[in-house]
């Protein structure tokens, strides 16, 4: 399988985005493909809409607390960016999915049919689960740099976007 980037059947009505861990972080640390998860939190449509898990809440906490106990940021970088997290998941209307034993025992399932691990796992179930609540005409993307969820996401049919990919940011622009 190719390296996968952005999947689509077509144009796109009403897009969800499920951001997982790895496709947040790119807000607060400039790195390959923060520009698509700018334009993601800063630019959505009416029609789009943002999501995640409390799981992303809780590894962003950490990524955070671990780049500032390594000094790779500073302690004023380490405020900044837990702020603006709590202000995004507060204020951009994200929705955020909890975390509960039903989404548990999905990602066991998912575990045994993708080998993912086992957090990359509850990200996979909850952007199913997204895609399950989601109104009709709305199409979920998995937004994630993690190799072994997007490939899982594509064998499942579930729409991809990296954001590391070099089109991405023009696919993003394309699905507004």
């Amino acid at each position: 399988m190719g390296s996968p980037s952005c999947s689509s059947s077509g144009r796109v009505d009403m897009p969800i985005y499920y951001l997982d861990t790895s496709a947040v972080m790119k807000r607060y640390m400039p790195e390959l493909g923060s520009e698509v998860v700018e334009e993601l939190f800063d630019g959505p449509t009416e029609s789009e809409s943002l999501t995640t898990s409390y799981l992303t809440v809780l590894e962003a906490n950490s990524a955070a607390t671990r780049l500032l106990g390594g000094n790779v940021i500073s302690r004023r970088d380490h405020r900044r960016i837990l702020g603006q997290l709590s202000r995004d998941m507060r204020d951009r209307g994200v929705t955020v999915i909890p975390v509960r034993n039903e989404l548990v025992e999905e990602a066991v399932t998912t575990i045994r049919a993708y080998s993912l691990r086992a957090l990359d796992a509850l990200h996979f179930t909850s952007a199913e689960l997204a895609g399950r609540n989601s109104s009709d005409g709305q199409n979920l993307y998995m937004v994630s740099a993690d190799r072994e969820i997007l490939e899982a996401c594509q064998a499942h049919r579930i729409l991809t976007l990296d954001p590391q990919a070099g089109d991405a940011l023009s696919r993003v622009r394309t699905l507004r």
